[in-house]
């Protein structure tokens, strides 16, 4: 595949990517109009929380999906439907015995749907990306509605804003099960599970440790911070996220594509596409307390010295790519968990340190870590 076309497909799937992520964007820039910092902050941690299970109970199939679509077809889509379902709903019942954020009943009930209609919107997502990104654009669509729900639901308090946030994923299920449905009937192939995890599990941790920022550590920044910090941390990682969406879709594309690229091409094109969001990081002073209002000042400062991370973290996203194709699975295994490992290190003493500007030091400091070794292991592309 030529350049030229690799670029026009990773334009095609970032968009929907992208839409949804400023779907979430819009959802917590009117919550915060409307509700207080407090509220934001326990329930984004709770939606944080539940995303890092939808992710965490693929258990890598969906990179399995992406290679070997063409070979299993509906084995593969039923075996990721059946285990992310049973995965994501035990991660489920023990966060809710734990219940770190000290939910009540209500809340505990919402936390429940939340995760059954999640579950079920993302098992549709991988499979539509495979299939249709189309399709996965016009679920994305579906799922808008929860952006105009938080001011009418805003009597409610944080169970308004959280049954306005499951919406979105009741919507936008009921879209995939008309358009995917069929190929999410649940059944469990052994000869894909065995050919996927093989090859997948490396980029599985990676995804996994890079979620760490901003699913895991709201829930840490709740408890030691207070649920105002929480906000402020959450709506940061939004738009940390939001801009790392580009060079993730293009990753995700050379690994369906199977194409493969010079790591030192990878380089020059993540350095570039750094360069060109660099203004409006340094800028984030000015249009954050605009878009979200003058408490959430805060926000922009985490974003401001987000600065180095977002470069690494952009060229770490690429390159693992490229390993994958390369088959290079135990390499990407352990760069990510010496990733991970760095950041929950660091995460406490530089709190205590810094106090919530520390939380991005020590992301800044896993992101380093990773691309480090990256060149260590890969001297001559750098």
């Amino acid at each position: 595949m030529e350049l030229r076309e690799l670029l026009t497909q990773a334009l095609h799937l970032s968009s929907a990517t992208m839409l949804s992520a400023l779907f979430g964007f819009f959802f917590w820039s009117i919550s915060t109009r409307w509700y207080g910092p407090a509220e934001v902050g326990k329930v984004s941690s709770m939606v944080a929380a539940l995303n890092l299970i939808f992710f965490a109970s693929t258990l890598g199939l969906n990179v399995g999906l992406l290679r070997f679509h063409d070979s299993f077809g509906e084995r593969a889509t039923g075996t990721l439907s059946t285990v992310m379902s049973l995965t994501a709903g035990f991660l489920t019942l023990i966060y809710s015995l734990i219940n770190p954020l000290g939910l009540n009943t209500k809340e505990m009930w919402a936390l429940t749907l939340i995760a059954i209609f999640g579950t079920i919107y993302n098992i549709f997502a991988y499979i539509e990306i495979v299939v249709s990104t189309r399709a996965y654009l016009l679920q994305s669509l579906a799922s808008g509605i929860r952006v105009v729900l938080p001011p009418v639901l805003s009597g409610m308090g944080s169970l308004g804003l959280a049954t306005a946030y499951l919406t979105g994923f009741i919507t936008g299920s009921a879209y995939g099960v008309l358009r995917v449905g069929r190929l999410a009937r649940p059944r469990v192939d052994r000869e894909f599970l065995e050919t996927a995890l093989g090859v997948s599990m490396g980029n599985y941790l990676v995804g996994l440790t890079s979620l760490f920022p901003v699913y895991l550590v709201p829930t840490l920044v709740v408890s030691l911070l207070g649920s105002e910090a929480g906000a402020y941390y959450y709506l940061a990682f939004i738009l940390i996220n939001l801009l790392l969406v580009p060079p993730g879709a293009l990753g995700v594309l050379l690994v369906r594509e199977h194409e493969e690229a010079a790591m030192g091409k990878l380089l020059l094109l993540g350095f570039a596409y750094w360069l060109l969001i660099l203004p409006l990081v340094l800028s984030s002073k000015l249009w954050v307390p605009l878009l979200f209002g003058k408490d959430y000042v805060e926000s922009a400062d985490l974003l401001l010295i987000s600065t180095p991370g977002l470069l690494f973290g952009t060229v770490n996203q690429l390159l693992t790519a490229s390993m994958t194709i390369m088959k290079r699975g135990r390499e990407i295994a352990v760069f990510s968990m010496a990733g991970a490992l760095t950041l929950l290190l660091s995460l406490y003493p530089l709190i205590e340190s810094e106090g919530l500007r520390g939380t991005v030091s020590a992301w800044i400091l896993s992101s380093g870590v990773v691309f480090t070794l990256m060149a260590m292991r890969h001297p001559k592309t750098f």
